[in-house]
């Protein structure tokens, strides 16, 4: 069992995310140059990062005082029917 998030993190989340990464890389060079679009935030501690990817994808964040959100997020949006 692992101790922390951080390592649950490096253990199981990241390499899963390293494949998602290789997947779109091979996507986007079979598909004629076609981009996708990226948004980054970078923020002092507490300065309202988690609130405003809250607001652009409509997914709830832990939120609090102190370090909260302390690993990389991926949100990947898409339209359903």
């Amino acid at each position: 069992m692992t101790d922390t998030f951080s390592d649950a993190y490096d253990e199981k989340i990241r390499p899963l995310m390293d494949r998602i990464d290789q997947a779109r890389s091979l996507l986007s060079s079979n598909m004629d140059g076609i981009k996708f679009p990226s948004v980054v935030v970078v923020g002092d501690q507490s300065s309202g990062k988690s609130t405003l990817l809250e607001a652009l994808s409509l997914v709830e964040l832990p939120k609090g005082s102190g370090i909260v959100t302390r690993c990389p997020l991926v949100l990947r949006l898409r339209k359903s029917n």
